[in-house]
């Protein structure tokens, strides 16, 4: 604590805060910039969110923070980050090995023109129609209906890779059951 003087007068003590305390215990005060363009928004398998990036400012001075994430509020925003997430395989892992065996890049799923592509706008259409922006979410879904996307996710397949998607299947269907600790072992030692 630091005691400053003004006006030949002993003023309040001066304490540092965290900029991220801020935001999350006087959030109230706080003012936040629309979701950046130059960072990518991305999907937190351990809190099985999908967030963007956002300035904000604090106070009537709005005084500028460092850039902070909060949750994605759009709901089709929320479920394009979370296709490309899980065609990653940063939501299920199993994915992350047969990715040399996609058709195209999990990428194209974040540029807007590429959703009237074919494989592209099925996949967005059945996770928006479907509410599916989440692992908890899609584990739901699987519940009711193990073969739910079944055919939206192959589509982003090779041909060649067509005969081994069964096998992929069951690998991600178990998976989804998973806690993120368990889907996600070695990443939670880094930590």
């Amino acid at each position: 604590m630091n005691y400053y003087i003004q006006n030949g007068h002993t003023c309040t003590e001066r304490q540092s805060v965290k900029s991220d305390w801020l935001v999350k215990y006087a959030k109230s005060y706080c003012t936040f910039s629309a979701p950046l363009t130059d960072s990518k928004p991305y999907y937190d398998p351990q809190t099985d969110e999908v967030y963007c990036w956002v300035v904000p400012t604090f106070g009537p001075h709005l005084w500028q923070l460092p850039m902070h994430s909060l949750p994605i509020s759009s709901d089709a925003h929320r479920a394009t980050i979370f296709a490309f997430a899980l065609l990653e395989g940063q939501v299920l892992p199993c994915l992350r090995s047969v990715k040399p065996f996609m058709s195209t890049s999990p990428d194209i799923i974040l540029k807007p023109e590429s959703h009237g592509q074919r494989r592209v706008g099925n996949l967005l259409h059945k996770l928006k129609a479907w509410s599916i922006n989440s692992c908890a979410r899609l584990r739901e879904t699987w519940e009711e209906n193990s073969r739910a996307l079944h055919s939206e996710i192959l589509a982003w397949f090779q041909e060649s890779f067509h005969k081994q998607s069964e096998k992929l299947w069951s690998e991600m269907l178990s998976e989804a059951l998973l806690e993120p600790q368990e889907r996600f072992p070695q990443e939670n030692k880094e930590r």
